[in-house]
């Protein structure tokens, strides 16, 4: 696809103006080259949005377009302050604000929905949970598999969760917690958010409840973030300056 020098002297122009509405003043040479790299960034930034979109046949929502026009609009008071103020400090109207914002938001967000329920694209990391697991039960230590995991998906992977309660856990914990053996791995559990084993270090009881301590490996579903940063990682970008006439 092709970003036009059109396409990037607007969003020059809208981030100019907005800069100057916020009274910032840029005194370094430099300044002009990193508003346009930041524009640049931007512009490539929607646009791996449309494609990425088009690739996993997701559309826009003109429905969640408007609900989140709305909920904009009703943050800033109403919708003449609101256009007004988009005129004064991006030059654009509401036609354009939507186009440059609140659609790629949705379609990100729409991607996000289709990723994190797609089994395909979740298999890669289902397959890690299902390593680390075998690692577990082969008797290497919780700290040493999470490091590996850490290294590989830049998160956190584990973390001592200390005593909890039942009702502290998510549904799917709440079996594994309370009937493992002390020193015992939990199968697989699956949530929205991700897939983790956890392993039950002690358990405690006083006249009310049991608490579990529990210390937990995670690893979050693949989102459009993650898609998002690889299909940037591998995006070659030219530049083409032509001369009229």
């Amino acid at each position: 696809q092709i970003i036009t020098v059109r396409d990037e002297l607007r969003e020059f122009d809208a981030l100019s103006r907005a800069q100057k509405q916020q009274g910032e003043t840029e005194t370094s040479e430099l300044a002009p080259l990193r508003m346009e790299a930041i524009v640049v960034d931007t512009l490539v930034g929607k646009m791996l949005i449309r494609q990425l979109a088009r690739a996993y046949d997701v559309k826009s929502d003109p429905i969640q377009v408007e609900k989140l026009y709305a909920q904009i609009v009703a943050e800033k008071g109403d919708e003449q302050a609101f256009e007004s103020e988009l005129q004064e400090t991006f030059g654009w109207t509401p036609e354009e604000f939507r186009s440059r914002v609140v659609v790629p938001f949705v379609l990100s967000s729409l991607l996000n929905d289709k990723l994190v329920n797609d089994e395909t694209s979740q298999e890669t990391r289902r397959q890690a949970i299902t390593i680390a697991r075998t690692r577990l039960t082969s008797g290497e230590t919780m700290s040493d598999v999470a490091r590996d995991l850490s290294l590989t998906y830049e998160v956190n992977a584990t973390s001592d969760l200390g005593f909890l309660s039942a009702s502290e856990l998510p549904d799917a914990w709440k079996s594994p917690a309370f009937e493992l053996d002390i020193g015992g791995v939990s199968e697989i559990l699956e949530s929205p958010e991700g897939f983790a084993v956890i392993q039950i270090l002690d358990r405690v009881t006083n006249e009310e409840e049991t608490r579990a301590h529990i210390v937990a490996i995670r690893i979050p579903r693949k989102g459009f973030s993650d898609l998002f940063d690889e299909a940037k990682a591998q995006a070659k970008i030219w530049k083409f300056v032509g001369r009229e006439g």
